[in-house]
């Protein structure tokens, strides 16, 4: 519970000015953030004036025949403590303003100000909320929407734990209603698709003719190519014929396609705040007097300085405040305006509804009268025992942080601290002395984000924990509602539920204790997943997207069948195919005997249920060659990128005859590019709609095409398909939080250890410090480079430090999951320490002259070949030793993988998927590698083929069991991390080493802290005017969519880049993150970039 230090009271009286460094609950912790970075540096200006002002040659007495000497030392030191001065007045305007209006006003004119300004704040910040919602007249809008149901493995053990048989349930995998919605003034159409285990039952479009008040809706299942029409004119009509009059008065004449926008209903923002003012006022004018003193208010380990301010209310004076409140709005215009309004623009007689409006007001002043008479009568010492103690605390910048209501020994309490970067909640109630709820936590603020646990109790007992993280601390427009928040069951819960009776096993108490709810917010949607013993049981996902509005196309009148004609709507419905629907159903993994159970045979019993594949009791190779089913067989056109390698396009086409030589009924038309895998993301996000069928792309971008829904998942056997062949780390590579998105095909992307064996054995090349001996001792270099992040993260994945980068749904990051900052850190820096000071250390690994060790990867594994000649030896990467504990160092890997393009078609999206199988199978992986050396990520090829003939890509995969694959990462970590080896060099003491990690950690919390200008700046970077891609030149915004730098001397050959924020997260060179810009001749330059937004921007060389 909350605790009120009174012995403090004098102290914090006698120290008040304390008072104004204390920082809000949880209001402007932005501010805060840089009040605090500001006192910090007024510190320091204040230290080093008074340094100088005791170097001051003490002046002369004075004389008044002589003028004195003027000191122009003393001049700057009173200089400086103006400008001090003035600035401090500046920085902490808020907390010196409330610190006088606090003391000059009484506790009650105090108080008044304070709930007026947050008032006023709320008003602004909710018509804010308005505006940047707020559609314009002629809008169009375009959205896709989804809701899916998906079932988890954990599904089945619960329906066991109940008694049932799990295959009742195992055929269910997923239910989803998908589609796409747009809306006009005039005009709203979409549809809404039933799937059933990702296969689509159904697809029912509708249009909305808003202007000719008509609807039309088309289920080809029911309808088949014709749409059911419903004219509302026509139905007024009708309606009116059969019931007169009374129609007009009925809610059926309702008009269902008006629509209203709330900001016709409210009064102007002006308005709305001078009333919530004005009946503030009233109210607590009416309440008494209150108490003011200073205060400590702590929650749980977090204690702030506020000021108290307290009043007992009274029945009297509760029913004076609300009667004279009611009484002025009985009598205020404005609020006449306002209900009158609002009926008139719910097309309500105006005069009528403020008649009633006023009948209400009247009774209640009517009640509060007879209340208040009666509570008159009472003696003061009854009205004193049932008064409400209402306290509220308010922090030094004049804002409140918690509030109390306390009768006798019934209380209610809630507030938020705000302690350095930590912030305590809690919300409690006690009744009759005896604490019956209490909701309590605390959360740290972490790079504009919110992250803590909370826990529910009732009657002292834990019943719910909440672990909330990387909640944005301001939910925009931009940023929408995210976060992760997990509801665990408390500890203390099967306790309770065996002393309310209930009788719990071992194992049904396990599922009770591990159950969770896991809530996953993004900008465009939110899942919620219920897990219990760490298995999902159920999953929903909702999501909204944005998408371009599509104007729509009305059928022709033969296409329609009227609503209103009986005869004809039976005559197209008696079409309805129910032997098509069986079939769908039984092609989406219905059993038959659920089937005809739903469908109402009665004669169907037990034994008609069959949940097994009746297709096959034996048990299938996942690694065989995926033969298309039947019904799947047809003639399909497919557009597959592949990479850019001169002939894997014709291998490519060859595979896909194999593939039809394999399955007879099925015929590919294929129209194969070649896309570089680098490039061909930023290509797919550009256009989504003109994506390939199938795809390559490197498995760092997988969360975008994740993020753009352009990437379909495989379904459950193709995924054990791919689990069953490839290695773990390319599984994983394919993955996103446990799910298969995409099909690996190749694992060569990674670094691992070239050595001469003539120096190093087989078990030296083991140790990182015996690997460094022969070097220094045969005068050999040992080169790692460890100045490129890449190389340099490879000891702190050594000793189980990672950095882990969150994004939201429009790409963005918003968060980083990173601990290099910590004791495994400093482990990682002393062992690379241990390389870098060496004198064999060289940083250049792309070189291999006097080479003895070589970290670097396959690429280079020609050049290594050539340098080592017959002592050319390869393993995976070695371990160091620190503190006596052995760590083997870790390393980025790099997969290639395909993705298939998400159909509408669901046998299209079948037959993709099975190519996309058999494409990335065995027997195409060991084609290219011996076609194109691509390093397969087949376990079975790794180790009983390609081990034996190439050891380089043996080493490789060796190491990938201490890789972590490559994802997104905020393009400034590179230029981060990467100085990290050369401080492990410079550095003299363990101290050194702890500040080069504070240093990092400070500026990866500095990428979330940029501000919103320089994030959203354009700049020139590169080789260029004296500077080696580490300058942003400037940009000027020119139009809505031009930059332009100033005039820059460059020369031929030079290259450069334009980039956004001064981050390679977005950046433009001859395309969006292509290659580098190359001068073309000597001469002044005026760069220009062209952007629309997102990857679709051009950039010019204008030369002057």
């Amino acid at each position: 519970m909350y605790n009120q230090d009174e012995q403090n009271k004098n102290e914090l009286e006698n120290n008040e000015t304390i008072e104004n460094t204390e920082t809000t609950g949880n209001v402007e912790v932005n501010e805060n953030v840089e009040v605090n970075e500001n006192i910090e540096s007024t510190e320091n200006v204040e230290a080093n004036e008074n340094t100088e002002a005791n170097d001051v040659t003490e002046p002369p007495q004075f004389n008044p025949m002589s003028k004195p000497k003027k000191s122009k030392k003393g001049l700057i030191a009173i200089l400086v403590v103006v400008a001090v001065l003035i600035a401090s007045v500046g920085i902490f305007w808020k907390p010196i303003s409330n610190f006088a209006l606090k003391t000059i006003k009484s506790p009650e004119e105090y108080y008044a100000y304070v709930e007026k300004k947050n008032l006023e704040n709320s008003v602004e910040a909710f018509y804010k909320t308005l505006e940047a919602y707020e559609v314009e007249e002629d809008y169009k809008l375009g959205s896709k929407y989804s809701l899916k149901l998906e079932t988890g493995e954990g599904l089945s053990d619960v329906v066991s734990l109940a008694g049932i048989d799990p295959q009742v349930i195992d055929w269910l995998k997923s239910i989803e209603l998908a589609g796409k919605i747009n809306a006009s003034q005039n005009d709203n159409h979409g549809n809404l698709q039933g799937l059933l285990n990702d296969k689509e039952l159904f697809d029912l479009s509708f249009m909305l003719d808003s202007k000719n008040k008509v609807i039309y809706a088309s289920l080809p299942i029911l309808t088949g190519d014709k749409y059911i029409k419903f004219d509302f004119n026509e139905y007024t009509e009708m309606m009116k014929e059969a019931y007169g009059e009374d129609f007009d008065d009925s809610m059926l004449n309702d008009d269902i396609f008006k629509t209203y926008d709330i900001t016709e209903f409210l009064p102007k923002e002006e308005v709305a705040e001078a009333l919530l003012l004005k009946y503030f006022d009233i109210f607590v004018a009416n309440l008494g007097k209150a108490e003011k003193k200073n205060d400590k208010l702590t929650i749980g380990d977090a204690t702030q300085a506020c000021t108290l301010i307290t009043y007992e209310i009274d029945e009297v004076d509760f029913y004076n405040a609300s009667k004279a409140v009611l009484e002025e709005i009985k009598a205020d215009k404005e609020i006449e305006k306002i209900v009158k309004n609002v009926a008139e623009k719910m097309d309500s007689d105006s005069e009528e509804v403020y008649s009633s409006f006023i009948e209400v007001i009247e009774n209640a002043i009517k009640e509060l009268t007879h209340d208040l008479e009666e509570a008159k009568e009472k003696s003061e010492e009854e009205l004193a025992k049932e008064a409400v103690t209402y306290k509220v605390w308010i922090s030094s910048k004049g804002e409140p942080v918690a509030r109390a209501f306390e009768v006798e020994e019934d209380k209610f309490f809630t507030g938020t601290v705000k302690d350095g970067k930590n912030l305590a909640s809690e919300i409690s109630i006690v009744s009759e002395g005896k604490e019956e709820v209490k909701f309590e936590g605390k959360a740290v603020i972490s790079s504009k984000n919110l992250s803590g646990e909370y826990k529910l109790l009732v009657e002292g007992k834990e019943i719910l924990v909440l672990d909330m993280e990387n909640v944005p601390l301001m939910i925009s427009e931009k940023t929408g509602f995210q976060g992760k928040f997990t509801f665990s069951i408390g500890k203390d819960v099967t306790a309770l539920l065996e002393e309310e009776g209930a009788k719990l096993d071992k194992e049904t108490k396990e599922y009770i204790e591990t159950a969770k709810i896991i809530i996953n917010a993004e900008k465009n949607s939110i899942s919620c997943a219920v897990e219990t013993k760490g298995k999902t049981v159920l999953k929903m996902t909702v999501s909204l997207t944005e998408d371009k509005f599509e104007t729509p196309s009305y059928p022709d009148e033969s296409k329609t069948v009227n609503a209103l004609d009986e005869e004809a709507l039976a005559e197209m419905l008696a079409g309805f195919d129910v032997e098509a629907l069986l079939n769908e159903l039984k092609a989406a993994g219905v059993p038959e005997g659920l089937i005809e159970s739903i469908l109402g045979d009665t004669e169907s019993s037990d034994e008609d249920f069959s949940f097994e594949d009746e297709t096959s009791n034996e048990e299938s190779d996942v690694s065989e060659t995926p033969t298309v089913p039947s019904p799947l067989a047809g003639t399909y056109d497919v557009t597959i990128w592949v990479p850019e390698k001169e002939g894997v396009d014709k291998l490519t086409q060859e595979q896909i005859k194999a593939f039809m030589a394999k399955n007879p009924d099925i015929v590919i038309n294929a129209t194969i590019k070649k896309i570089a895998e680098g490039d061909a993301v930023p290509k797919v996000l550009y256009d989504v709609e003109s994506t390939p069928d199938i795809y390559c792309f490197t498995q760092d971008q997988l969360a975008r095409l994740i993020m753009a829904d352009a990437i379909a998942a495989p379904e459950k056997s193709i995924c054990d398909n791919i689990v069953a062949i490839n290695t773990e780390c390319s599984v994983k590579a394919a993955a996103i939080e446990g799910r298969i998105f995409a099909y690996p095909y190749s694992a060569d992307n990674g670094y691992y250890m070239y050595y001469d064996k003539s120096i190093i054995s087989e078990e030296d090349a083991k140790s990182l410090e015996k690997l460094i001996a022969a070097c220094e001792t045969n005068n050999r270099k040992f080169r790692f480079g460890l100045e490129n992040a890449w190389y340099t993260a490879s000891f702190f994945f050594a000793t189980g430090c990672k950095s882990e980068w969150g994004m939201n749904g429009a790409g963005e990051f918003i968060s980083c999951d990173d601990d290099f900052n910590s004791k495994a850190g400093l482990i990682a820096m002393k062992g690379m320490q241990k390389l870098t000071k060496s004198i064999a250390y060289d940083s250049n690994n792309d070189i291999f002259p006097d080479a003895g060790v070589i970290i670097t990867g396959y690429w280079n594994d020609e050049a290594a070949r050539a340098h080592f000649g017959e002592n050319y030896a390869v393993a995976e990467l070695p371990s160091f030793t620190v503190d006596g504990k052995s760590y083997h160092l870790g390393s980025f890997s790099g997969y290639k993988l395909m993705g298939v393009k998400p159909q509408s078609d669901a046998k299209k999206a079948a037959v993709l998927s099975l190519l996309a199988q058999y494409l990335t199978g065995e027997e195409c992986q060991k084609e290219r590698y011996q076609n194109f050396k691509y390093g397969p990520s087949s376990k079975a090829l790794l180790s009983e083929y390609v081990a034996k003939e190439n050891p380089a890509l043996a080493a490789l995969a060796e190491q990938s069991n201490y890789s972590t694959p490559q994802r997104m990462i905020h393009g400034s970590w590179w230029d981060i991390a990467k100085v990290l080896g050369r401080d492990a060099k410079e550095a003299t003491s363990d101290a050194d080493l702890q500040k080069a990690l504070d240093n990092y950690e400070a500026a990866i919390e500095g990428l979330f802290i940029t501000l919103e200008d320089q994030i959203q700046a354009w700049g020139v970077i590169g080789g260029i005017c004296g500077t080696n891609w580490n300058t942003d030149f400037t940009m000027t915004k020119t139009s809505d969519t031009t930059w332009e730098s100033n005039v820059l001397e460059l020369k031929m050959g030079q290259e450069f880049k334009v980039r956004r924020g001064a981050s390679w997260d977005i950046n433009f060179g001859e395309t969006f993150n292509g290659a580098n810009i190359v001068v073309p001749e000597d001469g002044n330059y005026i760069v220009r970039l062209t952007w629309y937004g997102g990857e679709n921007g051009t950039v010019e060389l204008l030369k002057q």
